[in-house]
């Protein structure tokens, strides 16, 4: 598979329901350079079905002499008890 792929069995097997259509949007790799931008990191927050409140984040890992991202990566991990996701960017 690609990494689309994993991330969209990601979505579907591991995210609430009510929050996979907030995650599909996050890991939607057709506007991922859009959103970073110049940002070192995009993290999304979602209620997992197992594990509880978990944080999801994007950070360039090669970008062009334009600032274009060509590669990035993504990491996931649990986080203590929250009550409402956030979406944050970082400079």
């Amino acid at each position: 598979g690609n990494a689309r792929d994993a991330l969209r069995h990601m979505t579907d097997t591991l995210v609430e329901p009510a929050y996979q259509p907030l995650m599909r949007s996050f890991t939607n790799f057709d506007t991922i350079d859009e959103r970073l931008g110049s940002q070192s990191i995009l993290i999304q927050e979602y209620q997992a079905q197992i594990g509880g409140w978990t944080r999801c984040a994007f950070f360039p890992s090669k970008r062009m002499n334009a600032g274009k991202t060509v590669q990035s990566c993504v990491r996931s991990a649990g986080l203590p008890q929250k009550k409402k996701p956030c979406s944050l960017l970082f400079v």
